[in-house]
């Protein structure tokens, strides 16, 4: 893949980080990146050629929210915890909604289960019973239809758009200063982290209704 040599220029303040490189090949087919104005990435490096690039402009984005995309499997129910975890992602710096199919989703889908190759721990985002459905299947995005992947991302994308928009206004519809250019009370300089303005506990949160139980439906 070309990499426009303006793309370090650019500004997105959403990311979709997927779990399968083929998902994102969906989703830039169909240019969900520019009618969203959202980057689009695999975690493991996909696309390779624009790649860094595009991680080092979000990794500078203290606005940036990120999506995590995913399979319901062990590596995919990890990928939001590993995305707010890890510092080589976004520890510390953005809000990471983990918007991929996991256990509960399971319903639709009986009969395109796949069988699970490993012995799935609790741990790193997955539950005790998210391990033993883990341990014993596991579910690829590709059992929904394309359409509705695009349209479930989006539906995801501006629910949380919507809920930012209001948790910034206060009653009379002002916008609510964060207060994030000024300093602690005690004079702390701010060690617990490159953004202090990100409560830590708001970093990691779920949307399980934008992929819930009507996913597989063609409406």
């Amino acid at each position: 893949i070309n990499v426009d040599p303006d793309l370090a220029d650019y500004s997105f303040d959403r990311a979709i980080i997927c779990d399968r490189a083929r998902t994102v090949d969906l989703l830039l087919a169909n240019n969900f990146h520019f009618e969203n104005n959202c980057a689009v990435l695999s975690v493991e490096g996909y696309p390779r050629g624009p790649f860094e690039t595009v991680k080092k402009m979000l990794k500078r984005n203290p606005r940036l929210e990120v999506f995590a995309l995913h399979d319901a499997s062990e590596e995919g129910c990890k990928l939001a915890w590993r995305l707010a975890n890890d510092r080589n992602w976004f520890q510390g710096q953005a809000t990471v909604t983990d918007v991929g199919l996991r256990p509960c989703h399971e319903k639709p889908f009986r009969g395109l289960f796949l069988k699970s190759k490993t012995l799935v721990k609790v741990g790193q985002g997955i539950t005790e019973d998210e391990a033993k459905w883990l341990s014993r299947y596991t579910l690829e995005l590709a059992a929904i239809r394309p359409e509705q992947i695009l349209k479930r991302m989006f539906r995801a994308i501006n629910k949380k758009l919507e809920k930012t928009a209001a948790d910034g206004k206060d009653d009379s519809g002002a916008t609510v200063d964060s207060g994030s250019g000024g300093g602690s009370s005690d004079g702390g300089s701010g060690e617990l982290g490159e953004h202090p303005e990100r409560p830590r506990e708001a970093a990691l949160e779920q949307d399980l209704e934008s992929f819930g139980s009507d996913a597989s439906d063609s409406d």
